[in-house]
């Protein structure tokens, strides 16, 4: 063989090595061989448990390693707010609804057994929450919640002021009486004539009463009557009670005038009761009668007027007193009236002057103090008012016995001159009357 081929084989020779080489660095590496297995001295049912070889490694040859997976550690949430809700006593308030923003609102939450609650999520400014229970006023508070820590709420309900009170009419319990606070019914008496109105806040407040079958006829009574002004403080009671008259009395009677039935005549009447003065005008219907119910007990003052054709007005009056469960019939007659027409003597320049007809009063009357003249308030049936001249008139005056009393001073002054002169007034006729001052 020559030297080229001695070398071409010794090349072919190598290549092969080669690659024997790569081929055996990169395939996998063949098995442990397994174990020897150890006899030991066994009974004879012992089975043998033949050992077993371990996984053959993964292959890593040219990949990068890849850590395991480790699962994230959950952190705790903290939530925006935590509060408890009790009552000024200290008690926690169960079932309270929780609201971001005003009592209208939707509920987000209620308060648990322990009168606590918590809210998850808040607004970030600006938050304000309201707590509501039907036993108690509701409550608004406004708070900034912390960026890592709750918000700490502790929230007290008030149960609100309380006004309680009984109606008595007549001395006797009023049951369904209607009680009214700022127009608005909030309460009804029961058989015992007791009331109570609940969940107030502090502050004043006007009470009305209005009873279920009102007895009152023409003007409404007194507001004193049926109004209360009441000072409410939250968590403290208030009183108001109404003990009115029982308002059953009865006035009634005829108008005549002329001997005959009147319709039209003015009726106006008035009870001066413990409560205050109670004021009543009505008229005559076709008969001349009239009737008016529902009074309460006390004097009574009842007038009846009549409006003549000339436009000259005739009155007649009455007292007396009214008792409860009474029926008082009162007539008033109006005869033909006689005139008089009179002159006054003896006024100073700037001097102003009254005439009085008195019927009843003594008929020799001297010079008069204020408080004498005071005392014939109760005689009085006209006053008329004297002219610079010194004249005055009565157009329609009923017949009878009187004293014309004049009176006269200068205005503003307390100093006065009086005069007077009796005389008897005849039906239909004219009579004249000249009065003299001292």
């Amino acid at each position: 063989m020559n030297s080229r081929t001695i070398m071409a084989g010794m090349l072919v020779l190598l290549m092969i090595a080669g690659a024997a080489v790569i081929f055996l660095g990169t395939r996998d590496p063949a098995p442990l061989p397994p174990a020897p297995v150890v006899n030991k001295s066994a009974e004879p049912d012992e089975k043998k448990i033949p050992a077993v070889s371990p996984p053959p490694a993964a292959p890593t040859a040219g990949k990068r390693p890849v850590l395991p997976r480790q699962t994230p550690r959950m952190l705790k949430e903290v939530p925006a707010v935590e509060g408890m809700v009790s009552d000024r006593t200290g008690a926690l308030i169960a079932g309270a609804s929780v609201r971001v923003g005003t009592a209208e609102s939707p509920e987000i939450t209620r308060t648990g057994p322990d009168g606590r609650f918590t809210l998850a999520e808040v607004p970030e400014a600006g938050c304000k929450l309201t707590i509501t229970h039907p036993d108690y006023l509701p409550r608004t508070v406004a708070f900034t919640p912390g960026p890592k820590k709750p918000a700490q709420l502790a929230i007290t309900l008030s149960v609100g002021g309380e006004i309680t009170g009984t109606v008595l009419r007549g001395g006797r319990p009023e049951p369904h009486a209607r009680l009214f606070l700022e127009g608005v019914e909030r309460a009804q008496t029961d058989a015992e004539g007791r009331y109570a109105i609940r969940g107030l806040v502090s502050g004043s407040f006007v009470l009305h009463l209005e009873l279920a079958d009102s007895p009152y006829e023409g003007s409404p009574p007194p507001a004193s009557w049926l109004s209360r002004k009441v000072e409410v403080v939250e968590d403290e009671p208030s009183t108001a009670d109404f003990h009115i008259p029982a308002c059953d009395g009865i006035v009634e009677g005829f108008v005549l005038f002329e001997g005959r039935p009147l319709a039209q005549a003015g009726i106006t009447l008035q009870v001066a009761c413990n409560l205050g003065h109670y004021n009543v005008r009505v008229e005559t219907v076709t008969d001349g009668s009239y009737h008016i119910a529902g009074l309460p007990d006390g004097p009574v003052t009842v007038q009846a007027s009549v409006q003549l054709a000339n436009g000259v007005a005739r009155y007649k009056s009455a007292q007396f007193e009214l008792h409860e469960h009474e029926t008082v019939r009162q007539d008033f007659d109006f005869p033909m009236a006689g005139r008089v027409q009179g002159e006054v003597r003896g006024l100073r320049d700037g001097e102003q002057a009254s005439v009085l007809a008195l019927r009843g009063a003594p008929q020799s009357l001297g010079a008069m103090t204020a408080e004498q003249m005071l005392k014939l308030h109760e005689y009085v049936v006209a006053n008329e008012e004297v002219a610079s001249d010194g004249s005055f008139a009565f157009e329609a005056i009923d017949p009878g016995d009187y004293v014309f009393m004049v009176t006269a001073g200068q205005p503003g002054s307390a100093e006065f001159r009086s005069g007077f002169q009796p005389a008897n007034v005849v039906a239909g006729d004219d009579v004249s009357v000249r009065i003299i001052l001292r």
